[in-house]
């Protein structure tokens, strides 16, 4: 009520609407995806604007808590201010910048519904799997990494980091978090492109969900051992591949007025895994043993990469014949 206006601070009902506010906004992480696949030409194209927009976000992730901190010395509220600018200046160059990648249509005479809209086009990777099929995979391989990011921190700091003040073993774990994130920024920045143009899009998606099973097995394996630090690398590596595939198919297989919905809707299942995946990898902690979480992650890519190869090519909408 009242309490949450006093003037010592922020109150928490304050801070509550904003977090409600903060994440309304996040609808526009599903625009931005949809823009940029409207604006590809090619396959190739789509991957690699899908992979900078994830490598984007991936930066900000890393560079946000560092701002933040630093605007934190001038008061509380400092970085709340910083961040309300940076938003203003995102939201006033997509006005400048930003063009209608779509015209306005009716959707409910235009297209058919989501999980049957896929797009005529000469590119067989997109149309590999169905929409559906997707969506649900990025779910899956969202909670294995989100079980993976909630635990990793307790292992390590259990397994290798315990003769350390509760300072060092902080700014260690910190630093291998930021090493992490800068190298999924590396993948999806560079290494995506590559990929697609090489293997194509479905491959890139199996060779990143395959990278994801070594890292988890490699951290299953050596979770008492400094060889844990070893599954670093394919999971970050995986987990680039995979979520950048992952987009970029989705693009070119959702019919092109309806990707904006797709993409929302793969941000919904994205969400759901970001709450799963930590209650089911700390669970699994605590029942199990620190090498449990990752055997989680490790059954969970398994039956998504078994889905995704084992998945019929789904057949075009037919469309009716001419009467002769």
């Amino acid at each position: 009520g009242l309490a949450a206006f006093t003037t010592g601070g922020i109150g928490i009902a304050i801070v509550l609407l904003g977090r409600v506010i903060d994440g309304a906004s996040g609808a526009s992480v599903s625009v931005a995806q949809a823009a940029a696949t409207d604006l590809a030409r090619t396959p190739v194209e789509r991957a690699r604007l899908v992979g900078l927009l994830g490598a984007s976000f991936g930066v900000g992730f890393v560079a946000g808590p560092a701002i933040g901190a630093l605007g934190a010395i001038g008061g509380p509220a400092v970085p709340f201010f910083i961040a309300a600018a940076i938003a203003g200046i995102n939201a006033l160059v997509a006005l400048k910048r930003l063009p209608e990648t779509r015209p306005v249509v009716d959707l409910n005479s235009a297209v058919e519904p989501l999980p049957d809209a896929v797009e005529e086009s000469s590119n067989s990777d997109s149309k590999r799997l169905s929409v559906r099929m997707l969506i649900a995979a990025a779910g899956l391989v969202t909670a294995s990494f989100a079980a993976f990011e909630a635990t990793f921190s307790l292992v390590v700091q259990d397994e290798l980091l315990g003769g350390l003040s509760e300072s060092e073993r902080l700014m260690r774990i910190g630093l291998l978090f930021a090493a992490i994130g800068v190298l999924i920024v590396g993948v999806q920045a560079g290494l995506v492109r590559r990929s697609v143009a090489r293997l194509g899009e479905y491959r890139t998606l199996l060779f990143g969900l395959a990278a994801l099973m070594v890292g988890f097995a490699t951290l299953a394996a050596f979770s008492t051992s400094k060889l844990l630090l070893l599954s670093v690398v394919p999971l970050a590596v995986g987990q680039g591949l995979s979520m950048a595939a992952l987009s970029a198919m989705l693009g070119g297989s959702a019919h092109a007025q309806r990707r904006g919905r797709a993409f929302g809707v793969q941000q919904r299942s994205a969400g759901i895994g970001r709450v799963v995946g930590p209650i089911v990898g700390g669970a699994a902690l605590s029942l199990a043993g620190s090498g449990a979480p990752a055997m989680f992650g490790l059954v969970v890519t398994v039956g998504v990469f078994a889905l995704v190869a084992l998945r019929p090519q789904p057949h075009p909408r037919q469309q009716p014949q001419p009467a002769p």
